[in-house]
């Protein structure tokens, strides 16, 4: 699923078990598959992988040319001649995704559980600008 406005575009599929083809893992730096080796669980070994495809899949789809650093633990920095980028990589027990923006972005990708306390997450999270958003539109 893509989801694009004018300054952010995010990518998300369902999470997948094993790793990427290595046809898929052409395009990803060899820094980053250093940092996948070291993951002790097969999961997150393939949420890794899985993120970087996509990252990279997206930077395709918009037509940019921009250079992936990865920085550990943080999303990857993405450099371009043209202007800042961002982006923001989340996974869940479902989904993989990735979002790639003109301004500073972050997703966080979650599994609806009627136990969780989502209000109170919210709060939290989102603080004043909650308070500030009329209830009909958060």
């Amino acid at each position: 699923m893509v989801s694009n406005t004018n300054r952010t575009t995010v990518l998300l599929i369902s999470r997948l078990t094993t790793p990427p083809e290595p046809k898929l893992l052409t395009n990803i730096g060899e820094e980053a598959k250093k940092r996948a080796a070291t993951f002790l669980s097969q999961g997150r070994i393939c949420d890794f992988l899985w993120s970087r495809v996509l990252l990279n899949r997206l930077i395709d789809q918009l037509n940019l040319s921009l250079d992936i650093i990865e920085r550990p633990p943080q999303s990857p920095r993405l450099i371009s001649k043209k202007g800042n980028y961002f982006c923001s990589i989340s996974h869940t027990s479902t989904f993989v995704g990735v979002a790639v923006s003109r301004i500073p972005v972050g997703i966080d990708l979650e599994v609806l559980d009627s136990n969780r306390p989502i209000d109170a997450i919210s709060e939290r999270v989102f603080g004043e600008v909650l308070k500030n958003t009329p209830e009909k539109t958060r």
